[in-house]
């Protein structure tokens, strides 16, 4: 969505979403697989992570977007990278 709405202005082609979503699901698979192999956490525990740091991002932009009338694209972008930059420090 951030890519066809933010980065191509809402013309990209159904193939191009494709895969910029096959690539985005590799690179954070892989990134996510490092930081497990990495860390020696218990696979549980970073999965329940996971679904923090993402109902982080979220929140803030679905809210807004029920409650603020004039809220725009651009403000559910920074909602959503504000709320995950919130929840990654608070978590280290």
């Amino acid at each position: 969505m951030i890519f066809v709405g933010v980065i191509r202005h809402g013309k990209a082609s159904e193939k191009e979403e494709v895969k910029v979503a096959k690539i985005a699901t590799v690179g954070l698979a892989s990134l996510r697989f490092c930081l497990v192999s990495s860390s020696g956490q218990n696979v549980a525990f970073l999965v329940g992570l996971t679904f923090a740091i993402a109902a982080s991002a979220n929140f803030p932009a679905l809210l807004m977007s029920v409650m603020w009338k004039k809220f725009t694209t651009a403000g559910a972008v920074m909602s959503i990278y504000s709320g995950l930059l919130v929840a990654t420090v608070s978590l280290f």
